[in-house]
């Protein structure tokens, strides 16, 4: 282990490919064409509603990628908004 501060050494370089993980995406890529049928299948011909929006929503997500996400954080540090608890910090390296 490096010691504090120092990089990192020895191990994969930066970029490259895991190949177990690669061999298995290999492998599993030969299956994406009929996936992808049957999950259109499914999404016409499911009896249950909830499996025709879960195929449905699989292939939307193929498409075009998942949808953004977006998350509400209401903060409060020692009783100041984080706003106040930055600037109170940015005042105090200031001062350092």
């Amino acid at each position: 282990m490096a010691a504090k501060g120092q990089p990192k050494t020895g191990g994969r370089q930066k970029g490259t490919p895991n190949r177990a993980t690669a061999d298995v995406r290999a492998l599993a890529q030969d299956y994406g064409p009929d996936a992808i049928k049957t999950l259109a299948e499914l999404m016409e011909k499911a009896t249950s509603e909830q499996a025709r929006v879960a195929a449905a929503r699989e292939l939307l997500d193929r498409a075009y990628g998942k949808a953004a996400q977006q998350l509400a954080v209401d903060a409060t540090v020692r009783g100041m908004s984080l706003a106040e608890e930055l600037a109170n910090l940015n005042e105090n390296d200031l001062r350092e």
